[in-house]
């Protein structure tokens, strides 16, 4: 490869890296919610803005869930296998964007961060 063409990935790269690095960007100002869900319900909704940050525990008929909140982020604390065996959930890790959501499919826990600017679709179909 010559000179030019590092240039050229070079150049290509960087412009890649900006562009996904103001996607992942939150807007600021927005005002996101995390909804709860348990067996389909909603039970609660948080301001993630107006929380901080904290633990907030969520009873569930095997046992309880906690939900920890820090900085506009939200995700869950390990379980013990009686309450969750396959920890799919807790291994979804922080979620701090709107449309993201965790599910703990054995005990019908769903939270979902709505609110703030609505996610765009990448394409429709008919």
């Amino acid at each position: 490869m010559t000179r030019s063409d590092w240039i050229l990935i070079a150049i290509v790269a960087s412009v890649s890296l900006l562009l996904l690095g103001f996607r992942l960007l939150p807007v600021s100002g927005e005002q996101i919610q995390a909804q709860i869900e348990l067996e389909g319900e909603t039970i609660k909704i948080i301001n993630l803005q107006e929380i901080g940050s904290g633990i907030i525990t969520i009873p569930l008929k095997r046992g309880k869930a906690q939900l920890e909140v820090n900085e506009g982020a939200v995700r869950l604390l390990p379980m013990p296998d009686s309450v969750c065996p396959r920890k799919i959930c807790f291994h979804t890790g922080w979620i701090n964007r709107t449309g993201e959501t965790i599910i703990c499919a054995p005990n019908r826990l769903v939270i979902r961060l709505t609110g703030g600017e609505k996610m765009q679709f990448d394409a429709v179909t008919k």
